[in-house]
């Protein structure tokens, strides 16, 4: 299951660099915010941010988190590395959600992948739609035949 999430090509540009940046510098995860504010809406006020942060921060090492980032730099997964998968995989994502388009890439490259579009939601509200839950519990059913 895949949630909010797909693929990019390797080298693609993610923001990840500035919110490893922010972090290391104390400021929080801004950045990461921001981009994951759909086209068209308003970007998170600063006590937005301010509130975020410090509900992330309050139970998150940033230094640690900073360093999982760009560790995560070396994980680029290339076009043939992404056919050759074989798991059966259910990408799960909201409708104005600005990583959708990494989600469509996945099942260009993978057409048995499963794309379910949350209709309305975002990054941050998907997680809060019971079809979430529902698109996931029907998936694991249909591996199994368990129904």
């Amino acid at each position: 299951v895949i949630g909010g999430a797909g693929w990019n090509e390797p080298g693609a540009e993610t923001g990840l660099e500035n919110l490893a940046d922010s972090l290391e510098a104390g400021k929080g995860i801004g950045p990461l915010l921001v981009a994951l504010t759909p086209a068209g809406q308003p970007p998170p006020t600063e006590e937005q941010l301010a509130m975020i942060n410090q509900m992330i921060l309050a139970s998150n090492d940033p230094l640690a988190l900073a360093a999982i980032i760009r560790g995560m730099d070396g994980l680029d997964t290339s076009r043939e590395e992404i056919a050759s998968i074989e798991v059966p995989m259910i990408a799960i994502v909201g409708e104005i959600d600005p990583l959708r388009e990494a989600a469509e890439r996945l099942s260009e490259l993978l057409p048995a992948v499963e794309v379910t579009v949350l209709e309305g939601r975002d990054h941050m509200t998907a997680m809060a739609d019971p079809l979430l839950v529902e698109s996931m519990r029907d998936f694991f059913i249909s591996l199994c035949d368990c129904a």
